[in-house]
């Protein structure tokens, strides 16, 4: 916590399965950003929305404990609640009306504003922050072939690098797969069918991936066979090789709670992790992308640089 008060910024992403709040100062050095501080807490807010069609109540109870505890955090780094960036993404969308709700009163209570995003700024937000990445010493990406894949709980964007940028949002997320499957209510048919309409901008282009717990999932089976490479926010994956690894975990027909018990060493975010990689096969063995970097960036990385005052351009109207 030395960095200097008046250059430090943070942003809190409320995502569908987990909440992330990232402080970080000005670099002196470039335009972009050192980070001071992260913490990641998981709140499982979408649980509930494929079997019940509501919000997790414990998972509201939760988010509104951790922001409380992360304005505490900002107040130590000089940071007042109402220059916190703070943003909602799939899971708010969908429970519109019960999440906003939550979030007026959050405000009344905290005085820290959320917006509820638009799927189009949710990935723009991720590719701002991955266009910020220090890239991996082995990657040579042409400009004409790099696309994103912003992989969250209850939605997952994909974009290629363009203007303007191809983008498509599929309603399927790590946390919304899982909990499908304890339900039997999965069809891998209707994934398939999402994820066939992205393959035009996706065939052999490097993939920069942004999903948390599957880059600290690949970290933790260290360099190998599925991983050629490890920096400090990332991993580029042997595209072949992992393709291989997921086919045979998928053969196992995992519960979220088995696979739990089967790779420990995640802990409870493993219960979306099994839908995230059923996605990440799906979308491997359907998209052919040439390379895949997965990285720790994503939307609350790309906040870091607006002004709060911006959001509002990234506000979803109800109904749209």
């Amino acid at each position: 916590m030395q960095s200097d008060p008046n250059q430090n910024v943070a942003a809190i992403d409320i995502g569908s399965n987990s909440i992330t709040l990232i402080i970080a100062s000005r670099s002196i050095l470039s335009t972009g950003f050192v980070t001071e501080y992260k913490k990641v807490v998981t709140t499982g807010l979408a649980a509930t929305l494929p079997t019940k069609g509501v919000l997790s109540t414990d998972a509201l109870r939760l988010i509104f404990e951790t922001i409380s505890e992360f304005k505490e955090i900002c107040k130590k780094f000089h940071i007042p609640p109402t220059e916190i960036k703070a943003v909602a993404t799939a899971a708010a969308r969908i429970g519109f009306q019960e999440a906003q709700n939550f979030f007026d009163s959050l405000k009344s209570k905290l005085n820290i504003q959320v917006h509820i995003i638009t799927p189009h700024a949710e990935i723009l937000l991720a590719m701002r922050a991955l266009s910020l990445m220090p890239l991996l010493p082995s990657m040579q990406i042409q400009s004409q072939s790099l696309s994103y894949f912003d992989l969250g709980g209850a939605s997952t964007e994909i974009a290629s690098r363009g203007t303007p940028p191809q983008i498509m949002s599929i309603p399927y997320g790590g946390l919304v797969i899982s909990s499908l499957i304890e339900k039997n209510s999965f069809s891998i048919a209707d994934l398939q069918t999402h994820i066939y309409g992205c393959v035009d901008f996706v065939a052999d282009s490097t993939v920069l991936c942004t999903y948390g717990s599957i880059n600290l999932f690949f970290q933790m089976m260290g360099v190998g066979p599925l991983v050629s490479e490890i920096s400090q926010h990332g991993c580029s994956l042997n595209t072949f090789a992992i393709l291989k690894f997921l086919k045979q975990v998928m053969q196992q027909n995992y519960t979220p709670h088995q696979f739990l018990d089967h790779y420990p060493f995640i802990g409870f975010r493993s219960r979306s992790i099994l839908g995230a990689m059923i996605l990440f096969k799906e979308f491997l063995e359907i998209g052919k992308p040439r390379d895949v970097i997965c990285t720790d960036f994503g939307v609350a990385d790309g906040l870091l640089s607006y002004d709060v005052n911006d959001l509002e351009q990234f506000t979803l109207i109800e109904g749209a």
